[in-house]
Parts: structure tokens; C-alpha cells; sequence
């Protein structure tokens, strides 16, 4: 049976994730300073508990995850704290905060790291309350300590990548009130987990607000170009075009409903001209005068499964308006585009702001009309 193990298990978010676990034909390990509350495993003998001070973490209680090849989810879910002021801290408070939220959590993945460079997948996911993505004047400490462990792990998969793994952390960054309380929306918010885990993602926000979420990944994808732009500076200081290694942010958007080879080269096309590649989801191709046969949600679905999208979002009105979250360098869109009144007016706006549009020729094949074509014929019949 495969195994699963949760830092944090007996905490509420944790229960959700275990029992998600479960569901899913998981063995899971509980790591917790106190055993799960009686009553809300769903089932007691699919678990096995085992008390863990993540104030002081003891290597080898966790040898059993390096050691049997069984285990493929390694979940942490780091503590919800309260705000306190910086002064009402006493140094140990301030050292367990750190500890606990940082160099624990990279304790234990430095210790499974040889799980994570294998060519196996293996997932690997940190749960972070939203409080740390926040300036608060009474959570300097916490927040410091969240934010801190967030640019580990980005940093972190920036060197899985570079290595050509294909593992990866994902960050769960959490409306901490929303998760807390809302019993249905729990439940709801760990399947979305686990399904972030499965694709290998690096981020995922969860937020009741739409605008804050867009707010967090914008923030976000802001640091992470910061971080690719300065990462490799030479080790000589003799000024060229390499002295920075940036990586390029790339960003399309489609309806893509009756998913075929098409669509599928397209992508392939994009990611080879950028290095992380975003890709918006048409709600619908009401803008072509058409309908879509397939759901939104299973288009979205669909495009984030695909090894060359890094990330799969529902689109904008205007691929413009997406540079203002997404702060993309080049955009990839159909040669028939070229020389419209929409697109003269993308150069010149999107130009100024230096990002480089790329037309691509449409190529012989199967089409979406050609599919629509096909299906139309086979209802008149």
C-alpha cells in the first residue's frame, strides 16, 4: 500500500489532509506533538501516530520515510500563530516561532531530499497561513518567518529545475479563516491540495477573495522574477549580456475546447521560447460567437496537465490586462492577429512596458472547426 506523511496531522487542516489521504488509498503517517482528536480519522487503522517536537526534531523518527521506497507524499503544515507585538516576544518565543516554521520544516525536507532528486515522483507540499504573506505591526516575527520559508522553497525548486528533476515543493498559502471555520470548504480546499501535488506545481493560493488571491500571485511571480533575474551573476565583474541569468515569463490565452494536437503544439512552441509559461482560460468563446462543448473548469483542468504549462489560470477580458498581474515578458498569439487594430495597439502599450508578442503561423492539421464540423455532422445524422 502506498504511504503518505503529514507534519502537523493532528492539527484541522491536517485531519482534512489525511483523511483526503485516505480516501485515496493511502497509509498515512501522522507526525504531531499530540495524537489526531478520537472520531475524525475516517479510518483509525489506515493511520499510525507518531509524536513528533518540531521545536526539536528528531531525525530518526523519520527514518521510516527515507528508507521505504512506499512513501511518495511528504506533507508540512506549519503553525497557525496569533499576532503579537514584536516587544510582548521574549527571545525564546522568538526562537520557537523560527524554529518551528522554518528550520524544522527545512530539517525534515533536507533529510527526504534524496527522495525528492529521485527520478520516482515523489510530492511534497508546506501548508502556510496567509498571515505570512501580510505587513502586520503585531506579526513581524511569524510573518518574517513565512515569508522566509517561502523564498527557501522557491529557491529550492529553482535548483530542482536547473537540475532537470521534475519534482517539486509546492507552497499552499491559505486564507487561514477560510480553512479554520468553514467545515464543507475544508474538505473542498485538500482535494484542491492533493490535486496541486499530483501535477507537480509550485504554488498554489487559496482565497475567498478573487481580487487578494490575484494580489498574492502577482506578488509572488514578481519575487520569483527578482530572484531569476539576479541568480546568476559572474563570478568575474566584467559587465556582458550574460551577467544576469533571466528567465523569460511567457503568457497565452485560448478557449481550447475539443483539445487536440493543435493546441497541444502550441504549447509545446510557447514553452520553447520562455521559461515559465502561463497560460488563460477562456469561460467561454462567447467572444467568437460560439459555445463550448466542454466546461470550463475540465478546460482548465486540462491545460494545467500539461507538461509544458507551468501555470493554468482562467483568462482576462484583455491579454493586456493580464500583464498587470502576471507581469509576463512575451506573448504568444495567432499570426491571423497581426497587423489588427488590437494588436497595433498591444505593441505599442506592451511594448513600452518590454514585452516582445510572438505570432505563430498557423499550421495544417486538425482544427477545433474542423472538430465542431465533425460533431455537427454527426447529430444531423
Amino acid at each position: 500500500m502506498k504511504k503518505a506523511a503529514v507534519f502537523g496531522g493532528s492539527t484541522k487542516t491536517g485531519v482534512a489532509l489525511v483523511n483526503q489521504l485516505i480516501k485515496k488509498g493511502y497509509f498515512v503517517h501522522v507526525f504531531d506533538s499530540v495524537a489526531p482528536p478520537k472520531g475524525v480519522i475516517l479510518k483509525e487503522d489506515r493511520i499510525q501516530y507518531n509524536s513528533i517536537d518540531l521545536q526539536a526534531v528528531d531525525i530518526t523518527k523519520i527514518e521510516i520515510i527515507k528508507e521505504d521506497p512506499l512513501f511518495e507524499i511528504l506533507l508540512v503544515i506549519t503553525e497557525f500563530s496569533e499576532t503579537t507585538p514584536f516587544d510582548s516576544l521574549s527571545i525564546t518565543e522568538i526562537q520557537r516561532i523560527i524554529t518551528v516554521n522554518v528550520t524544522s520544516v527545512m530539517k525534515i525536507i533536507h533529510y527526504l531530499y534524496d527522495k525528492i532528486l529521485s527520478k520516482q515522483n515523489f510530492y511534497t507540499g508546506v501548508v502556510i497561513p496567509d498571515l505570512g504573506m501580510f505587513s502586520s505591526a503585531s506579526s513581524s516575527i511569524y510573518s518574517g518567518s513565512q515569508v522566509a520559508l517561502i523564498k527557501m522553497i522557491k529557491d529550492i525548486n529553482m535548483e530542482l529545475g536547473r537540475s532537470k528533476i521534475n519534482n517539486r515543493i509546492l507552497s499552499v498559502i491559505l486564507d487561514s479563516i477560510e480553512f479554520l471555520h468553514i467545515d464543507e470548504e475544508t474538505e473542498r480546499l485538500s482535494v484542491s491540495i492533493i490535486e496541486e501535488l499530483y501535477k507537480q506545481a509550485e504554488l498554489y493560493v487559496s482565497y475567498c477573495d478573487k481580487s487578494v488571491r490575484e494580489l498574492l500571485e502577482s506578488h509572488l511571480l514578481e519575487f520569483r522574477k527578482f530572484d531569476l533575474m539576479h541568480n546568476h551573476c559572474k563570478k568575474n565583474s566584467n559587465l556582458d549580456d550574460d551577467i544576469y541569468h533571466k528567465d523569460k515569463i511567457g503568457y497565452l490565452s485560448g478557449t481550447f475546447d475539443l483539445f487536440h494536437v493543435g493546441h497541444l503544439n502550441l504549447l509545446r512552441r510557447a514553452k520553447e521560447q520562455c521559461d515559465y509559461l502561463i497560460v488563460g482560460v477562456h469561460p467561454n468563446a462567447s467572444h467568437k460567437g460560439k459555445k463550448t462543448f466542454i466546461s470550463f473548469q475540465e478546460r482548465l483542468d486540462i491545460i494545467a496537465s500539461i507538461s509544458y504549462v507551468d501555470k493554468a489560470v482562467e483568462s482576462f477580458p484583455e491579454d493586456s490586462d493580464a500583464w498587470n498581474i502576471y507581469h509576463y515578458d512575451k506573448l504568444f498569439v495567432g499570426s491571423d492577429y497581426k497587423g489588427t487594430e488590437r494588436f497595433k495597439n498591444y505593441e505599442r502599450e506592451l511594448g513600452e512596458k518590454g514585452v516582445e508578442i510572438i505570432y505563430f503561423p498557423y499550421t495544417d492539421g486538425t482544427s477545433s472547426s474542423q472538430l465542431r464540423a465533425l460533431i455537427s455532422e454527426k447529430n444531423v445524422d
